[in-house]
């Protein structure tokens, strides 16, 4: 399959295919690059670009709706990921943003692991449990269940774009799981600490408690 030209995104971002990101577009380029994408009904690449270097692989989307149109021509756009590329080269269009050449990434059919995905969701009951921080029941199983489960955890960049660059979604389970094992250590041992700080702020031993109300030294 030959690759095609895109209009690109780059952002500090890691978007996954059926996921969806809020975008506020202000400059001059992206506002000619999202009318182009809404007129035509084409797709765009949302990459990561860090330090201006892009990153290999990206995930195409599409302007799912339209959330406000400001009367200076700024727009808020709701973008929903399709599927991951391969970048490969980068062109400047006359209106000034980028485009990409991008080889889809697509994934053939596997039969899942289940006993990936009980260990995953042991270990998410485990992590929202330690922490209150995330839904205590994970998102039921299903096409791109390692995603939403992703969602949910409110990784960091470096760690989506790891799962995004992960092919299949038994390699994306494991993934999750050395994740979800590391923040849980991560997480009991924060726990661990603030108890040991809140113990060492009480008064122990004998003679250290303090003076009743009323007593001392009066005449």
């Amino acid at each position: 399959m030959a690759p095609d030209w895109i209009p690109l995104f780059p952002l500090d971002v890691a978007l996954f295919p059926g996921g969806e990101l809020p975008l506020h577009i202000f400059e001059p380029r992206y506002r000619a690059m999202a009318s182009r994408c809404m007129e035509r009904r084409e797709p765009f690449g949302i990459v990561r670009s860090v330090e201006e270097t892009l990153a290999e692989v990206g995930c195409e989307a599409r302007i799912a709706h339209v959330i406000r149109l400001y009367p200076d021509g700024r727009l808020d756009v709701l973008a929903r990921g399709r599927r991951r590329f391969r970048l490969g080269e980068v062109r400047s269009h006359e209106d000034g943003y980028i485009e990409g050449q991008v080889l889809p990434l697509d994934e053939s059919p596997e039969e899942s692991d289940h006993g990936i995905e009980d260990r995953v969701e042991e270990r998410y009951r485990r992590y929202a449990a330690v922490t209150g921080e995330i839904p205590p029941e994970p998102p039921p199983r299903g096409p791109r269940w390692s995603y939403r489960v992703a969602e949910r955890l409110r990784l960091p960049v470096a760690d989506r774009q790891l799962l995004l660059e992960t092919t299949g979604e038994n390699a994306r389970g494991i993934r999750l799981l050395s994740i979800l094992e590391k923040r849980i250590r991560t997480a009991i041992r924060s726990e661990r600490l603030q108890k040991t700080v809140r113990g060492n702020g009480r008064l122990h031993g004998r003679g250290t408690d303090p003076p009743a109300a009323g007593t001392g030294g009066g005449t």
